[in-house]
């Protein structure tokens, strides 16, 4: 997952809430959350949707991780997976904190390893398409 997905997240819980589609890039192209599942503990779709509510938990807090509504029933169009993700709005403001979040792909400390916010990670297709 990129970390546009923990950002956006967050600008929807600053704002009025809305709702997040993981897996589909700028263009509208399907390409599916598929690809980080060998990247994430459980390797299939429910590894990744507690991978999310972990890396919300720990970037941004438990309150807003337990206000997400992360819709596993998803849709599988264009053979890809999309994850839609809906965000309420947040009492008090929420900031994004990378500090101890990692993005799904290789151990940092190995080669072509990534970080959070890095856009040269090996596995890069969580894309983010949001709207309220």
């Amino acid at each position: 997952m990129e970390w546009g997905v923990l950002k956006s997240i967050a600008a929807f819980a600053n704002s009025f809430g809305g709702s997040v589609l993981v897996g589909v890039a700028d263009n509208g192209s399907v390409i599916g959350v598929e690809g980080d599942f060998p990247f994430v503990k459980k390797q299939n779709l429910y590894g990744w949707e507690l991978w999310l509510n972990d890396a919300a938990s720990t970037s941004m807090g438990r309150v807003i991780a337990a206000d997400l509504n992360v819709k596993s029933c998803c849709c599988y169009l264009d053979g890809g997976t999309v994850v839609r993700v809906d965000v309420g709005p947040a009492a008090k403001p929420v900031f994004v904190s990378h500090r101890r979040t990692r993005t799904p792909g290789p151990d940092p400390g190995a080669t072509g390893g990534s970080s959070p916010g890095s856009t040269s990670s090996a596995r890069t297709s969580s894309a983010v398409m949001a709207w309220t």
